[in-house]
């Protein structure tokens, strides 16, 4: 019974990492396709950024999710709680992190000022 309730909170946690990735690829998305050449929008917005955004997400939710558990520690509902802290506060650094990532991204050129 542990096992499976720790599988379907390893997919839950990687689920919450994804959203995150998502909700951080969102954020400036269309401003960053506006971004192409004169021929067209720029589809690597779509086709490269938002999957690897995701699968980042979901990686640095996992990992620190199952810092203790590699770490030998065993969970106590205490340790459970420092353990649920802590994945919110990685998804919050992953969604910052990536905010300033893109946020240093040049601006679309019908948005600058001569």
């Amino acid at each position: 019974m542990r096992q499976s309730a720790e599988a379907v909170t390893g997919c839950l946690v990687a689920l919450a990492g994804g959203f995150a990735g998502l909700f951080a690829w969102a954020a400036g998305a269309e401003t960053r396709a506006r971004a192409g050449f004169e021929s067209g929008p720029e589809w690597s917005v779509l086709h490269t950024e938002l999957p690897l955004t995701v699968l980042a997400g979901a990686v640095s939710a996992l990992v620190v999710w199952l810092a203790p558990r590699l770490g030998g520690l065993r969970l106590s509902p205490a340790g459970a709680a420092v353990r649920g802290t802590l994945l919110v506060a990685a998804l919050v650094g992953f969604w910052l992190i990536a905010e300033g990532w893109y946020d240093g991204l040049p601006a679309p050129a019908s948005e600058r000022k001569p």
